[in-house]
This record gives C-alpha cells, sequence and structure tokens, in this order.
C-alpha cells in the first residue's frame, strides 16, 4: 500500500468502533508502516485481543497470535540487523585507523635515509 492508501485505511479504522476486529485489522495496517514503534504498537493490540474473552475475539486467536509471533520476531530482527549495522560501522572505523597508520608508517619509511648496501668490513662495529 502507498503511503495515501495506509492514511486513509488508518482514517477508515480510526473511525470504527474499537473492538477485536478493527484491533487486528488495525494492527495488520501497523505491520505495513514498517516504523519501529508501529511494530510494538500492533503487539500491544494483538496481546489485547489475545487477553480478550469475546466471543469475536476468541473467534481471532489464532490470527492474532500468528501476527503477534511474526511481528516479534520482526522485531527481533531489526535489532539484530540494527546491531550488526553498528559492528560492521566500528569495524570499519577501526580499518580506516589502520591504514591511516600504515600510511604514516610508510611515509616515515620514505623520509628515512636510505641505507648502504655495502658490506660492513670486518670487525667493524654495528
Amino acid at each position: 500500500m502507498s503511503t495515501g492508501e495506509l492514511a486513509r485505511e488508518r482514517t477508515a479504522l480510526a473511525a470504527l468502533p474499537n473492538n477485536a476486529n478493527t484491533q487486528v485489522r488495525t494492527a495488520m495496517l501497523l505491520g505495513l508502516a514498517r516504523g519501529p514503534q508501529d511494530l510494538g504498537r500492533a503487539i500491544t493490540l494483538l496481546e489485547a485481543v489475545l487477553k480478550s474473552s469475546d466471543p469475536a475475539a476468541i473467534a481471532l486467536h489464532p490470527l492474532a497470535r500468528l501476527l503477534a509471533e511474526n511481528y516479534t520476531e520482526r522485531q527481533k530482527l531489526d535489532a539484530q540487523g540494527e546491531r550488526l549495522l553498528a559492528q560492521a560501522q566500528d569495524g570499519q572505523r577501526r580499518a580506516n585507523e589502520l591504514q591511516e597508520k600504515i600510511d604514516r608508517l610508510t611515509e616515515i619509511e620514505r623520509t628515512l635515509p636510505s641505507r648502504s648496501t655495502k658490506a660492513a668490513p670486518p670487525g667493524a662495529a654495528r
């Protein structure tokens, strides 16, 4: 769904009475939005449906459970992806720092006077 379609659907759902069906539909809509806080809100709505003893909510329990598990797993994967990205950025930063050190050492080596290639006479101090 496009951003406009998501906004229209969100407005339409807000006008409906707050029942289990509307909560599941809203959770599904939040699952599409891809915002980090949206998944948390969707899981909260689904948990409310799962705790409800209303017959309409009980009929939606399998769907709500499936969606809640899916969204929870997505949250975990998003967090893991963020950790891996941070590690990759840290590794790249360290690699850049090491390359700079190597470049500085190479520059120092270039500025050193060259050594003579003659063999030292026997008995000469080193």
